[in-house]
């Protein structure tokens, strides 16, 4: 356990998947531990930051904040994906503000250019499946530029995070923590990474650009993961009525070790309990 005020840079990167169970799980997290806690640095841009305070201190509901982002394109249209996972965080800022001091370290320009490779990559999922073939320059260049847009913004989100740190922080970040972890110590902080999921299946997309981060890939390797995100996206995100479903479904058909520690009747409860906005 951290002393709140410790004048050194203490940092928590709490490693969480685009999912509201994990969004859950890290809030659980950090409500358990809030007396270690100087800060809460949320991955939501900048530009929202006053509107979090004023949500914070309940100057605004939910649905009005959700209308004024909305209003003033501070999340690329349509807003629903990214309201997804903020929404368990935005209904506990209340609880949380009397005390954390609540930051944004993220950008809009960033998150437009994140929103840009998402629909790329889509447009690419949609052709595959109508013509049953895979175009590897096309998704080899779409997975590099993804690379380059996710290199660019973590030097932006390490500037903004040293900028805000003081005393103990705690901070909600993406998959990949490690890029983030040596740049924030190289600045001086201490930085300690909590996964919040244990274990994590990364999905055939997000190993193809993890891969190629890596070494270059054949067009026979590239294909093949391809097929597999294909796969999951028409057999479990098309067929499933929210992404956690889709992608526990998923994990427990293809992913036979390590298990999940959930059962099937468990996850099919998910449909009950999350709604897409």
């Amino acid at each position: 356990m951290r002393i709140k005020g410790n004048s050194s840079s203490f940092i928590d990167l709490l490693v969480t998947p685009n999912l509201i169970t994990s969004t859950v799980k890290a809030l659980q997290h950090i409500q358990y531990n809030i007396d270690a806690y100087d800060t809460l640095l949320l991955n939501f841009p900048e530009e929202l930051e006053e509107k979090i305070g004023e949500l914070a201190s309940e100057q605004i509901s939910l649905r009005e904040f959700l209308q004024y982002i909305e209003r003033r394109e501070l999340i690329p249209q349509p807003i629903t994906s990214w309201v997804y996972t903020a929404k368990p965080i935005l209904e506990a800022l209340k609880g949380l503000s009397p005390y954390l001091k609540i930051d944004c370290y993220g950008s809009l320009e960033m998150e437009a250019s994140s929103m840009d490779v998402s629909l790329a990559f889509a447009q690419l999922t949609l052709r595959t499946i109508i013509t049953n073939k895979v175009d590897h320059d096309a998704w080899k260049e779409t997975a590099t530029r993804s690379l380059q847009i996710n290199s660019e913004r973590l030097r932006e989100d390490s500037k903004r995070i040293q900028s805000k740190t003081c005393g103990a922080s705690t901070c909600i970040t993406g998959m990949s923590p490690s890029r983030l972890r040596k740049s924030l110590e190289e600045s001086g902080a201490s930085v300690r990474v909590i996964y919040v999921e244990k274990p994590y299946h990364f999905t055939p997309l997000a190993i193809l650009e993890r891969k190629l981060m890596l070494c270059p890939l054949s067009d026979r390797e590239i294909e093949k993961l391809v097929l597999e995100h294909v796969d999951y996206v028409r057999n479990y995100v098309y067929l499933f009525r929210n992404r956690d479903r889709a992608h526990y479904e998923w994990a427990l058909d293809k992913v036979p070790w390590p298990k999940l520690g959930l059962e099937r009747r468990e996850v099919s409860l998910l449909d009950n309990l999350i709604r897409e906005p």
